[in-house]
């Protein structure tokens, strides 16, 4: 079994896998606080699929890039139940589990917030294996820019958060409605476990294993701060 999850943006997203196939999943929405849900929903969700920790083949966890609190949280939650079971962590991008489910065969760009008037994007391609190829780095954007990098691919679909978030802005921009998706709005845990490849437990890299914020603020761009950010103190065995 695998426990997966996303904590990249305001939502939650968990779920538990056998074999690849959905045990159960949960998401939780504002105004719920993954500050507060985590880890008690971990343990509910593995005790409703009737297993634990010690149980699992791995856990998988969406590294971002997204939501800066919420990237701590949810790795310092599964570095914890990972080092007190001796099983394996695998980190995927929260943007590549975005792209798995939109519209395959084709280029398309995955977004999430950044801060206000921007967003992380990156440019991917499901494959025929079921998996996601990345065609452009994850980045930054400002919205005008990348309203013009829509503008000049028009038949490249884009989805994600940040499509949701910003959509009147985009629309403002002159980008067909077409363009931008509905859906997926929020990475699934579900394809976090679907791309996650896990390697045999290893204390070094479980502790070394990092979020993707890309570009901090603030505090966040604190050299000293980004430090402790790469393995919280909850962490540490």
């Amino acid at each position: 079994m695998v426990l997966a999850l996303d904590n990249s943006t305001e939502v939650l997203s968990l779920a538990l896998l056998h074999v690849g196939q959905v045990l159960c999943q949960r998401c939780f929405h504002p105004p719920e606080r993954s500050s507060v849900v985590l880890p008690e929903a971990a343990f509910a969700l593995l005790a409703e699929g009737g297993a634990e920790v010690a149980g699992l083949e791995g856990i998988a966890i969406g590294l971002g890039p997204g939501s800066f609190t919420g990237l701590r949280i949810g790795l310092s939650t599964a570095k914890t139940l990972a080092y007190a079971a001796s099983i394996p962590l695998a980190g995927v991008s929260s943007l590549k589990a975005l792209a798995l489910e939109g519209p395959p065969g084709s280029p398309l760009w995955a977004t999430g917030v950044f801060r206000r008037g921007e967003i992380f994007a990156g440019l991917f391609v499901r494959t025929q294996e079921g998996g996601v190829e990345v065609l452009e780095e994850e980045r930054t954007f400002e919205i005008a820019p990348f309203a013009k990098r829509l503008k000049a691919m028009p038949q490249t679909p884009a989805l994600g958060f940040g499509i949701h978030r910003f959509r009147e802005a985009f629309l403002a921009e002159g980008v067909a409605a077409q363009q931008l998706l509905g859906h997926p709005i929020w990475p699934s845990a579900v394809c976090i476990a679907q791309l996650a490849r896990f390697s045999p437990f290893d204390k070094e890299a479980l502790f070394a294993l990092a979020p993707s914020y890309l570009r901090g603020s603030g505090a966040e761009e604190n050299p000293l701060f980004a430090q402790s950010a790469v393995v919280p103190a909850g962490d540490t065995p």
